[in-house]
């Protein structure tokens, strides 16, 4: 079945269909939330599950003019943004407690070059990190996604010029902060 027919089947009721569409959509779901929450295999896996719950909730508001998977994504960034000023807030409150950086990956062995691009895969996912949760999300659906600044625009709901703004913003921002490995 395509796209839309999975749709129409899984509003009517068809839980065929709706698995369907999970299994179709959950690893690309999974994959963009692995990059929002710099490599965080946990921290993914509920933010991709909590996008499917909320995709399952309100499925009947899906405008088929986009791609499901742009939805799917703009749902996902947007979770991910109340999710950070949730944790933005709770440090406020408790700024003694250290939230772990947990990185996980694709395993790279053998040879020095192996062990430097994984450091430095590293060190970009850290700054990553640091950006603004929208220019994060903007810069994520660009680079590992290759969604043009069009579809960035109706993904995430935001003008083309916010999304060239905040694009720019973050390669900006990655430049100053990786200024001296990129000699």
């Amino acid at each position: 079945m395509d796209e839309q027919s999975l749709i129409k089947e899984a509003l009517a009721g068809n839980e065929n269909a709706w698995d369907e569409l999970v299994k179709t959509y959950m690893k690309s779901a999974y994959y963009y939330s692995l990059k929002l929450t710099s490599g965080n295999a946990h921290e993914a896996e509920e933010l991709s599950q909590d996008a499917f719950v909320q995709v399952y909730k309100n499925l009947k508001w899906f405008r088929s003019e986009a791609p499901f998977k742009n939805w799917l994504y703009k749902i996902i960034t947007n979770l991910f943004i109340n999710l950070r000023k949730r944790s933005a807030r709770m440090k406020s409150l408790d700024s003694l407690k250290q939230e772990p950086v947990g990185i996980t990956g694709p395993d790279f062995s053998g040879g020095a070059q192996s062990v430097l691009s994984g450091e430095f895969q590293s060190l970009v996912k850290d700054k990553m990190d640091s950006l603004p949760a929208r220019q994060k999300a903007v810069l994520a659906l660009f680079t590992y996604e290759g969604l043009s600044l069009e579809e960035i625009s109706r993904t995430l709901d935001i003008s083309y010029a916010s999304v060239k703004m905040n694009l720019s913003l973050a390669r900006k921002r990655m430049r100053e902060e990786l200024k001296e490995y990129l000699k």
